[in-house]
């Protein structure tokens, strides 16, 4: 997607809003391209929007990185379990009823890789 935004002289995604005005084919173009090179690396874009959050955000708990991504709570647990099950986020209790979210090594250089 950088690379993307990069050749359509745009600098990060908070641009998009501005460019889409001028070029309503923007946003879909910009989509179908982190898509087919996210599939790549079998990401997909929500797992990459969490896994970001989650980096950026070491420790915070579910309930509030699904906030963050606008899903609801119940959506997200099972959204986070696949995470887990693929080795990419580690969920520690808090307590017992809340886990905090943390990245492993895998789930570092998989973001590492789409960021890329």
């Amino acid at each position: 997607m950088a690379q993307w935004l990069q050749r359509h002289g745009m600098r990060d995604p908070c641009c998009l809003s501005d460019q889409a005005k001028q070029h309503p084919d923007i946003p879909l173009c910009v989509f179908s391209e982190f898509i087919e090179a996210f599939a790549a690396i079998d990401l997909r874009p929500a797992q990459f929007s969490a896994l970001l959050m989650i980096a950026e955000n070491p420790g915070h708990n579910q309930s509030e990185i699904a906030a963050s991504l606008g899903i609801q709570r119940a959506n997200f647990v099972s959204f986070i379990e696949k995470l887990g099950v693929r080795g990419l986020i580690e969920r520690r209790a808090i307590d017992g009823r809340s886990y905090a979210l943390h990245l492993t090594p895998a789930g570092e250089d998989l973001l590492a890789r789409a960021r890329t």
